[in-house]
């Protein structure tokens, strides 16, 4: 198409624009007097970040199936988990690479940023973001092939020496036989359900990986909503209720009403969790996962520590405020089934912190 031709012309081998920008921690505002976080880092006191501009050029070109602003901001461990890709690249085998984590924290938006870093540097890339389709950037331009194609040995050639990009969402579950089997590196961006991308990495047996995003900090919350010039005094006093995503609170400065709608996610899984099926499915996860309702507005999923972890993450519900919604749901259980959640909840550290020890004690007292 001409967007993507367009787009072609202004990546490859140029540098994307960019705007720099910093926060300090004065400008997140102060909590509300129930709001108390766990688990979840504040930052530097003085945030510097870098936004990549014009992005939804990109999106259009790329014809992108999600909702994205005109800029990202980009995350430090996006070059940490580009060094962890270039290192895997270097080796002899074959390797699929799944990034994965909570939902809106920003893998979207590093699979962006690596394929822009990628044109910049002139490096060839196949990119599939639709069920159907995939496209191929390299010194021979962009071209666009049906996700059917496999035995164009033109195709094949081009493939072999590019790093492929793929972004797991219901438009495109998996990619397709040729980006999986042919470039020396495939890297997915992932739901945190195992569903998602289990089978992808059997396949490549001991060449395949998974790598958990963490987290951000409340200041990497904040640093997006300065980029945006929203209302970054109510930053704090957000995640201290609905942890630290930045969709979410972002969603909520532009449309508070949006509140009740996450209050009814944030209810739904916590009445699913307190059911006793639920608790089979935790000790039986795989991964760390534990259940369906990790990476919900409930149970956040995170990196086992401040990097990008291998095959290492956390569950956790990352606030007073959410934390009621578990206190609320138990009140529909019997005793020994509500004592029985929350021992699982405390095995599995979801509210074990120094923080909710006072929290566990008083609930076995009401048990």
């Amino acid at each position: 198409s001409l967007r993507l031709r367009d787009f072609y012309k202004k990546a490859w081998g140029k540098s994307w624009p960019i705007r720099q920008g910093t926060i300090d921690r004065s400008e997140i505002g102060g909590p509300s007097s129930e709001d108390e976080l766990f688990g979840v880092n504040m930052g530097p006191v003085v945030e510097d970040y870098v936004c990549l501009e014009g992005i939804r050029t990109v999106a259009k070109a790329l014809t992108l199936n999600t909702d994205i602003d005109d800029l990202i901001v980009l995350r430090v461990q996006y070059r940490t988990i580009l060094d962890m890709l270039t290192e895997r690249a270097s080796q002899e085998r074959r390797h699929l690479v799944v990034l994965t984590g909570q939902p809106g924290i920003g893998k979207t938006t590093f699979l962006i940023y690596l394929l822009l870093h990628r044109l910049e540097h002139r490096l060839p890339t196949a990119v599939q973001l639709h069920q159907q389709a995939f496209m191929i950037f390299d010194d021979c331009g962009v071209s666009i092939y049906n996700a059917l194609e496999f035995d164009d040995d033109t195709l094949q050639d081009r493939l072999v020496r590019c790093w492929a990009l793929s972004d797991s969402n219901p438009h495109s579950t998996s990619p397709c036989v040729a980006i999986s089997t042919v470039p020396p590196l495939v890297v997915i961006t992932s739901a945190p359900e195992p569903s998602k991308w289990k089978e992808l990495v059997k396949q490549l047996g001991g060449g395949g990986d998974v790598m958990f995003l963490p987290l951000p900090t409340v200041m990497e919350v904040g640093a997006v909503m300065s980029a945006l010039q929203l209302d970054v005094s109510q930053t704090l006093s957000l995640v201290g209720k609905w942890g630290p995503s930045p969709r979410t609170v972002l969603q909520i400065l532009r449309d508070p009403e949006r509140v009740s709608k996450f209050s009814a996610l944030a209810e739904a899984a916590a009445r699913s969790l307190a059911q006793p099926e639920s608790h089979q499915v935790f000790f039986r996860s795989d991964y760390g996962l534990l259940s369906t309702m990790v990476g919900s507005h409930l149970v956040f999923v995170d990196a086992d520590g401040a990097a990008p972890s291998s095959y290492r993450c956390r569950a956790l519900i990352p606030t007073a405020f959410l934390r009621k919604f578990i206190d609320q749901a138990s009140l529909e259980l019997d005793a020994r089934q509500a004592y029985k959640l929350y021992c699982m909840l405390s095995y599995h550290a979801l509210l074990r912190t120094d923080a909710g020890w006072p929290h566990e004690t008083a609930t076995h007292e009401k048990l």
